[in-house]
């Protein structure tokens, strides 16, 4: 059973009376872990690491992962990193992909680079989330150089390899790459999912290949992709455009879950050929 915040809380003012809160012991880690949960108690984790004499790596890793994955201070997981590495440790093939979130999210090429760096010099570019996680992250640095390289150079691939250069492109605007890198996924044997089609037919609206779009329409049907309610958003959303609100209702009705996106992509289309009555009589389902 999961233990609550009082118990927490509890186990920690004891663990500090007994003067074992500086020990790197199961509960210690078990106060740790509870306290990377929240933001709102994540800044504890983080003051508890630092007052183990010893923290091991599985410490580090669990803080520098709250910290990338945060809202507003993914910065923290980069000086975490840095501080463990003046404690002599180096991470592993865990510390990496968070340390690359990190990077990403507050648009740190520099340290980006550096920690790419390390990860050869420590051989974890042959894990493969390692990998992804830095063509993910050269991706939103808008370094495509880098990712390609790094895309080219990995010894296996999966769909997160895939998708993770594909939306890279997407971000940077070039969409011929996107739809190159797509048929070069499908002459493998990788089947999209729907993050691939959000990104392909995106590309295909934005170069006016409303053929290519067409046969990308197909694809999700025979290939059995699910379609979420972002795929969905955005197909009704580009079917719209087109005036195609047949197709775009179609697809509308289908969604098993439906947002605020959904309803003005749809009302948008009707609009564009004068039937917004339509969907406002209809009202929410």
């Amino acid at each position: 059973m999961k233990p609550s915040s009082s118990q927490i809380k509890a186990l920690h003012a004891h663990l500090i009376r007994t003067y074992r809160e500086a020990h790197a012991s199961s509960s210690i880690c078990h106060v740790i872990t509870s306290y990377t949960l929240s933001p709102t108690t994540l800044p504890k984790a983080h003051l508890v690491l630092l007052r183990i004499q010893k923290p091991t790596l599985s410490l580090w890793n669990l803080v520098i992962r709250a910290w990338s994955l945060s809202h507003h201070q993914p910065h923290h997981a980069i000086t975490t990193c840095n501080l463990m590495f003046r404690y002599g440790l180096f991470g592993n093939h865990l510390t990496y992909p968070s340390l690359f979130k990190a990077c990403a999210r507050v648009n740190d090429v520099l340290c980006g680079e550096m920690a790419h760096v390390r990860v050869l010099k420590l051989g974890f570019g042959s894990w493969l989330f390692v990998s992804n996680a830095m063509v993910h992250m050269y991706g939103c640095l808008g370094e495509m150089g880098r990712a390609q390289k790094v895309f080219d150079e990995m010894p296996e691939r999966d769909l997160v390899s895939w998708n993770s250069l594909i939306c890279g492109y997407s971000m940077g605007k070039r969409f011929r790459e996107v739809l190159s890198v797509f048929e070069e996924m499908c002459a493998v044997g990788v089947r999209g999912d729907a993050v691939t089609m959000v990104k392909v037919l995106f590309a295909c609206s934005c170069l006016g290949e409303w053929g290519v779009f067409d046969q990308m329409v197909e694809y999700i049907e025979e290939n059995g992709v699910e379609i979420d309610v972002y795929l969905g958003n955005t197909l009704i959303d580009l079917f719209g455009r087109r005036g195609i609100v047949d197709r775009a209702r179609e697809v509308f009705d289908r969604l098993q879950r439906r947002n605020v996106v959904s309803w003005n992509a749809m009302i948008m289309g009707y609009l564009r050929v004068g039937e917004s009555k339509e969907m406002c009589s209809r009202g929410p389902a």
